[in-house]
């Protein structure tokens, strides 16, 4: 009983951050859509708006700028900074550059709201101790091709944008390089692993009512 009232609290806890996460992406959802509306009004060119992308520092140049000289020679042995990154930012008159962001954040605060749609879905579910069911497996399911479909797709479009605005500000100096990465894809595919367990917990307990 112990136990399944901490798993009880837990559960009602991780339902209220769900909750409180919900809220708090549609506000910013509709601050973006408010400030996006702003820039395309202003569009002109009267008031700059600030763009900035994440950005790595080419090796060969970071070695350059930021060299490392070994005090003990016997320790480290031409010791190299690698994988530089930061944040490009800067100002620009052009509306619809800021505007073309638009595609990478709000396709994200989409499936983050999606995901979040399901997710509180799942724990009101389990507060209510129905739990092995059909349409919490498909639950799951939709939330982890949601992550892996986030995880292959998102990435694309933040690499496009980045790389047009890196190109459009067409900076001389230090080499930037553009990165493209996912964490979401492996996080995906477990939980399409628990949803097709979650499945067969279904079957089995349908089979046990049956046999009953």
């Amino acid at each position: 009983m112990r136990a399944e009232g901490t798993g009880r609290r837990v559960t009602r806890l991780a339902k209220l951050l769900a909750d409180v996460t919900w809220w708090l992406v549609i506000l910013a959802a509709l601050g973006l859509i408010l400030f996006w509306a702003t820039a395309a009004l202003v569009g002109g060119g009267v008031t700059p708006s600030t763009v900035a992308v994440q950005v790595a520092i080419a090796d060969s140049a970071a070695s350059r700028m930021l060299p490392l000289v070994p005090l003990d020679m016997g320790t480290a042995t031409q010791p190299v900074l690698k994988d530089v990154a930061g944040t490009l930012e800067f100002g620009t008159s052009e509306g619809w550059i800021v505007l073309l962001g638009g595609l990478v954040v709000l396709p994200a605060l989409a499936a983050l709201l999606f995901g979040l749609h399901l997710l509180r879905s799942f724990l009101r579910d389990v507060l209510a101790a129905d739990v092995f069911t059909a349409m919490n497996a498909r639950r799951l399911s939709r939330l982890g091709w949601v992550l892996v479909v986030a995880g292959v797709v998102l990435p694309i479009l933040k690499f496009l944008y980045t790389a047009y605005v890196v190109r459009r500000a067409d900076l001389a100096g230090v080499p930037l390089r553009v990165g493209m990465h996912s964490s979401l894809i492996i996080p995906g595919i477990l939980v399409l692993v628990v949803a097709a367990a979650w499945r067969y917990g279904v079957e089995l307990q349908r089979e046990q009512e049956l046999t009953v």
